[in-house]
């Protein structure tokens, strides 16, 4: 049984389909949705001159804490408009740490939910979800929102004790009759 959903929320171009997924799975279970949004802590550079100046990087950080607020904002508004009981959180973090930091609030959720982008920060942000959430993670495409009861899932399995796990902790989302594709890694 879903109750509680995480969707992380990147700023990026498979924002939107992850929210609209993540309003569908919410409203089809009857679920809260979490929302988090990270502002990143400007890393001091050092060169020969010494350490950038502060103003510099409080400048840095002051705008990307604006643009997370105001990302904030809108997807608070979406959920608000989709009637499905939900909160959304900003929180500061390095870069260093921003992976690990989404895993730990997803730990608190039955499902997490993020959009399908490219780049090495996402491929980061999905395995450390993936592997130290302990919850079954939805990618979901630019483009291509999650239905509420899917159709056709495609399962990446590996026969181990973690994927076991996260295939048993999806089962909610999967109708009798969907058709489903097993894509076996490692054998």
């Amino acid at each position: 049984m879903i109750k509680h959903i995480f969707l992380h929320i990147s700023g990026s171009a498979g924002d939107e389909s992850a929210l609209d997924s993540a309003i569908a799975l919410g409203s089809a279970h009857g679920a809260r949705v979490s929302a988090l949004i990270t502002t990143d802590i400007p890393t001091p550079l050092y060169s020969e001159v010494g350490f950038a100046a502060n103003e510099m990087l409080a400048k840095d950080y002051n705008e990307a804490k604006r643009s997370a607020t105001a990302l904030a904002e809108q997807t608070r508004l979406r959920l608000e408009q989709s009637g499905v009981e939900a909160d959304v959180t900003v929180i500061d973090s390095s870069p260093a740490n921003r992976a690990k930091a989404i895993a730990t609030h997803a730990r608190y959720s039955d499902v997490s939910i993020m959009g399908g982008r490219y780049g090495t920060g996402a491929a980061v942000t999905f395995e450390t979800l993936l592997m130290e959430s302990g919850r079954p993670v939805i990618v979901v495409p630019p483009g291509a929102p999650l239905r509420a009861r899917p159709r056709h899932v495609v399962l990446a399995w590996q026969a181990s004790r973690e994927a076991t796990r996260a295939v048993h902790d999806a089962l909610p989302l999967f109708d009798p009759g969907t058709k489903l594709d097993v894509l076996v890694i490692g054998s």
